[in-house]
């Protein structure tokens, strides 16, 4: 079982695995509660705002992923054009959401999908690999990651247009940053010399 987002009204997203797959739910005051994309064969949360709204990704009957969004009871796929594999990650109370997928080299794309539109994240240190996006703030700043040209994960932050590395001083080749507030406060993993996973939280001055 993972947590992977939480509102202002404590309700909670994530995922765990059931056994016919993943199954996303939300979380209010120790209840759970099932989001499972009408027809598909498993779902997974990712995010939610403080309307309620969840997103996330589900697979069809085919096993192809789409993203989603619901709002309410209403469930809208989200899939990005010429990519695969789309995940609709984090969304703010705008209800703009970051997207990513796999574009036809087989590196990542990120956007921010305000419902209607779609404009693009990329990192310009980012490698081929790509970009991911995974949080969206009430002002308009993202986190997320991108890989370098090595291969390494690396940490962003994009303000005010401009992108900034977010590397945790321990890390020894990766750092993903993925959640942000309103405060720019972040959260994320980092991976040190010795191997593993651990959390941080940056702080910006």
């Amino acid at each position: 079982m993972a947590f992977y987002a939480i509102n202002s009204a404590g309700t909670a997203v994530g995922w765990c695995n059931g056994s016919t797959g993943a199954i996303a739910f939300t979380w209010t005051k120790g209840k759970f509660k099932t989001v499972a994309y009408p027809k598909a064969t498993q779902t997974e949360a990712t995010g939610i705002n403080d309307q309620g709204w969840v997103t996330g990704f589900y697979f069809d009957s085919a096993s192809v992923q789409h993203g989603f969004v619901k709002k309410a009871s209403k469930y809208k796929t989200v899939d990005v054009a010429g990519g695969t594999s789309s995940d609709v990650y984090g969304i703010n109370n705008a209800g703009d959401m970051v997207v990513y997928a796999f574009n036809s080299a087989g590196g990542y794309e990120s956007f921010l999908y305000n419902g209607h539109s779609f404009k693009s994240i990329s990192d310009p240190n980012a490698g081929t690999t790509g970009t991911v996006a995974h949080a969206p703030n009430n002002k308009g700043d993202i986190a997320g990651t991108y890989f370098n040209s090595a291969g390494q994960a690396v940490g962003f932050l994009r303000h005010a247009g401009k992108y900034y590395d977010v590397v945790d001083p321990k890390a020894s080749n990766s750092t993903r940053n993925d959640g942000i507030n309103d405060k720019l406060e972040m959260v994320g993993r980092y991976t040190p010399a010795a191997g593993g996973n651990f959390g941080f939280k940056a702080i910006t001055k």
